[in-house]
């Protein structure tokens, strides 16, 4: 899978920008006059073209703060349906961008206004490394994105994904440069769920999280290296694309796709099913005498009460 982020100025203002350059004066409706929308991208466009010819930074410094002064009430240059239009003209041209995307053979993951998460179906990072440079240069070579600048991040071996507030997996950071993607492999994790838990619990989240995403990486590398011929389908979503360890003699025996799935129901059931629900339920008496209403009251230990969070919906010992 593929991370993605659009770079350069400010997203809001590229987006922006885009909107008001692939859309004819004569589609402006509501309350904005024609004229008004044609002298704003008038600006707008003449302030990109004194960045790109000139490296102008009062230029610069405009474009960059375009959209805030556009869509701010305090701001002078605010108009309540001014600010209306250009949003529903940034929404039309990011909802093209997604179907262009999709178009190439990317399936999006997770798509807002600075950054995209898209899987390629690739079965290696340097496949998907082309891939995803290739879909970056189509877009941006149409018209209509030519201000939108994609700079790839991250490329994720494996990604766990919940939201773009709880999500771990393999990741192997891009150096920038020709070479793509550089350096070891390591596990990165961000989880705000954890947050909701106890301090003193929140490490051991952590690490239960780490390895169940090791295991599960793991064999997802074996059954490649034992199948090369199978890659992922461009309908594999990340979060679906889990194994776990099994015996050499049941990996050896899926030699098509439908094996393959039945195989990866047998992993999962046997990971979550014996050795997680094992691991979970030794850990659960010792956290359980750990955060007890007794030992904190003996302790005054606050790592070990629940924190009181905007979205807490229980009523936890605290």
């Amino acid at each position: 899978s593929k991370h993605k982020k659009q770079g350069g100025e400010p997203a809001d203002s590229a987006a922006a920008g885009s909107a008001l350059w692939g859309v004819s004066a004569a589609s402006s409706s509501g309350n904005v006059p024609v004229s008004t929308f044609q002298l704003l991208r008038s600006l707008l466009r003449g302030w990109c073209q004194e960045v790109e010819e000139r490296q102008n930074p009062f230029a610069e410094m405009m474009t960059e703060h375009f959209y805030r002064w556009l869509t701010r009430p305090n701001s002078s240059l605010y108009d309540p349906a001014l600010a209306y239009l250009v949003r529903s003209l940034m929404r039309k041209v990011f909802l093209q961008m997604k179907a262009e995307c999709r178009k190439l053979g990317a399936k999006i993951i997770y798509a807002s206004l600075d950054k995209l998460v898209v899987t390629t179906g690739k079965a290696s990072v340097v496949a998907a490394q082309a891939a995803v440079d290739y879909i970056a240069k189509a877009i941006v070579a149409k018209p209509l994105f030519e201000n939108i600048s994609l700079m790839p991040l991250q490329y994720w071996t494996f990604l766990l994904w919940m939201n773009s507030s709880n999500y771990g997996g393999i990741v192997i950071q891009d150096a920038g440069g020709e070479g793509g993607a550089s350096g070891e492999p390591s596990i990165e994790m961000l989880w705000n769920m954890k947050e909701y838990l106890p301090p003193l619990v929140q490490s051991q989240f952590e690490l239960i999280v780490a390895e169940f995403i090791y295991k599960l990486a793991g064999f997802h590398a074996q059954l490649r290296a034992k199948n090369p011929h199978i890659a992922h389908s461009s309908g594999d979503a990340a979060m679906h694309n889990e194994v776990i360890e099994d015996d050499d003699e049941e990996t050896e025996k899926t030699g098509n796709s439908s094996s393959v799935t039945a195989a990866k129901g047998t992993f999962y059931k046997r990971l979550i099913g014996q050795y997680f629900t094992r691991k979970l339920l030794e850990a659960v008496p010792q956290i359980r005498d750990a955060c007890s209403p007794a030992q904190q009251r003996h302790h005054d230990n606050p790592q070990a009460c629940f924190p009181r969070l905007p979205g807490s919906t229980l009523h936890l010992p605290g």
